[in-house]
């Protein structure tokens, strides 16, 4: 919730009324999508303030989906090269990782295939130990934070004592993992 706000706020939308649009995991949305949208939709308005600059948000509308479906719509969206089989002929399978769980599900033409969704607890910042352990060990580098784990992830390369290091086929083909 504060990070929604944090959000908003981020983007510059000043205080207004608007329609959200978010995903839970799959396993969650029954159970948590009414609470998630009584407390939105609550009259009151939400207030945040950041930076000395008070902001404030009705949500008028609230659409909660699952996080999967939302990876999908992404791709359709961004005109993604994945987009045209969303609407095909056969079903697609969506992997939705992110840093706390992963979702699967199956969509037929963008719609979710009875009995196909799940959702694991576990993500990006739970394979972050080990990575670390793997990279430090491997590169022999001193202790790293997590956010450098990230960044080293996203872009293959690894930068230690004033020398940058491509890391991307050891990480597709990492030993001890």
């Amino acid at each position: 919730y504060v990070l929604l706000l944090a959000g908003l706020t981020q983007l510059g939308i000043p205080s207004s009324e608007i329609t959200l649009c978010t995903g839970l995991p799959v396993d969650y949305v029954n159970e948590l999508k009414p609470r998630l949208i009584k407390h939105l939709t609550d009259p009151q308005s939400h207030r945040v303030v950041r930076n000395g600059v008070v902001s404030e948000y009705r949500f008028s509308q609230v659409v909660v989906t699952s996080q999967f479906y939302g990876a999908a719509v992404g791709a359709l969206v961004n005109n993604n090269p994945v987009a045209p089989f969303l609407l095909g002929n056969r079903p697609v399978a969506i992997v939705d990782g992110g840093g706390g769980t992963f979702n699967f599900g199956l969509l037929d033409k963008m719609n979710p295939v009875k009995d196909t969704t799940f959702h694991e607890n576990i993500g990006s910042w739970q394979m972050i130990p080990s990575i670390r352990k793997i990279l430090m060990d491997k590169f022999r580098l001193p202790p790293i934070h997590d956010y450098e784990v990230m960044n080293i992830l996203k872009t293959g390369q690894l930068w230690h004592k004033s020398r940058t290091t491509d890391v991307t086929e050891y990480l597709a083909h990492p030993k001890g993992v």
